[in-house]
């Protein structure tokens, strides 16, 4: 009982009940007019006014709940004007109110069931002006006009309801779309923060590993190459900490832009080779004299396979040495690298590969990485240069 008055003072603070009553208030103004109307100019005296209005009031009262009861409004509105027609009164004012009633039952229903209903109505409507006290024939215009503009209503009624079950559809899988586009992004968002921890992590973490190394086994007899070594270590983590700040910041959905620093490209892998060679590989790295016609984004995708690559061999191959080959060669941007590994080299399910693989896609560029047959291991990428 609580939780059903709780529901009916909620309903009346909602906009819908504004417009619902003032809707009401609207009809009960034509239907009083039109009661004063027939009692003023009837020839045939008719009983005491106030009843006649009352029941006209009370007929457009009821259309305040015509969205949630549609057939229980049509036919207390039936019963009121039968009760008017009964007491004597001559003419029908009150039944302005079925064309309201008459079309919400379809309006506001549901399915085909809420057509047969509506369509009644009109029928249960026409039968009040062929009884008693002033019958008409029911073939008269004067009583099949108002039961056809009825019935037009209700099919209205029913037109009305199913553009508006349509653009609800619509909206409905408008939002599911943006929903699913949403949730693409955040993926596409996950998935491009994993690949740059990744190139950052990976790389950076190898030649700690290594360099940490160097400087334990050299700390007794060779202080110097101990501290060569951990500088070396600080160094490489000076320079990932912005990057990993950058990274966890968009994963933590900060409002602050990050400050942006220009982004690494081919003239960066000299340093990533020698970080390399510092880490005990031998590296040959050959680059292009000019690579002014190869693309930012080309560029920071050739540093980052570059990167992985040489990562991987620290890692994986226990190689000796390797060669990491940059060329421009009809617009097209070529980098093959290779160890002389003795090890199969990273897993093919790896992240490094598939994150290689993912930031190759997205330059339409090809990626091959796997065992060479003239011994180690080896990537060959092949990306379009793409506009300088």
């Amino acid at each position: 009982m609580l939780g059903a008055q709780s529901a009916l003072t909620q309903w009346l603070r909602t906009e819908e009940f504004k417009v619902e009553l003032l809707l009401a208030g609207s009809v009960a103004f034509v239907v009083s007019i039109g009661v004063w109307i027939e009692l003023a100019y009837d020839e045939i005296r008719p009983p005491a006014g106030f009843p006649a209005y009352a029941i006209g009031l009370a007929a457009s009262a009821v259309l305040v709940f015509r969205r949630r009861r549609p057939v229980l409004v049509s036919v207390v509105v039936l019963v009121l004007v039968l009760v008017y027609r009964l007491l004597g009164y001559p003419g029908e004012a009150p039944a302005v109110v079925f064309f309201v009633a008459f079309y919400s039952v379809t309006a506001h229903g549901s399915g085909a069931r809420s057509l047969l209903v509506g369509l009644a109505l009109p029928v249960a409507a026409e039968l009040l002006l062929v009884i008693p006290p002033y019958p008409q024939p029911w073939y008269s215009p004067a009583v099949l006009a108002p039961s056809v503009c009825m019935a037009s209503a209700v099919i209205l009624g029913a037109a009305a309801r199913q553009r508006r079950l349509a653009a609800e559809s619509a909206l409905a899988q408008s939002a599911a779309d943006a929903e699913a586009r949403l949730r693409d992004a955040l993926a596409q968002e996950r998935l491009r923060i994993a690949r740059d921890l990744h190139d950052v992590l990976a790389h950076t973490l190898s030649v700690i590993a290594v360099q940490t190394g160097v400087a334990l086994d050299s700390l007794p007899g060779s202080p110097d190459q101990a501290r060569k070594a951990m500088l070396t270590v600080r160094s490489l983590v000076r320079e990932a900490t912005p990057q990993l700040h950058s990274s966890l910041g968009a994963l933590r959905g900060e409002a602050e832009p990050p400050q942006l620093a220009p982004q690494p490209g081919l003239a960066q892998l000299p340093g990533v080779a020698e970080q390399a060679r510092a880490a005990g590989l031998r590296v040959e790295l050959v680059l292009p004299q000019d690579f002014s016609a190869v693309s930012p984004f080309v560029q920071l995708t050739a540093y980052r396979v570059v990167t992985e690559a040489l990562t991987n061999v620290l890692r994986h191959a226990d190689a000796t040495s390797a060669t990491a080959s940059v060329s421009l060669a009809e617009g097209t941007l070529v980098i093959d690298v290779c160890d002389d590994g003795t090890s199969p080299g990273p897993a093919a399910g790896g992240l490094g590969l598939a994150g290689m693989r993912e930031r190759v896609s997205l330059a339409d560029g090809t990626v091959q990485a796997g065992p060479d047959p003239a011994g180690g291991f080896r990537v060959l990428a092949r990306i379009p240069a793409g506009r300088p």
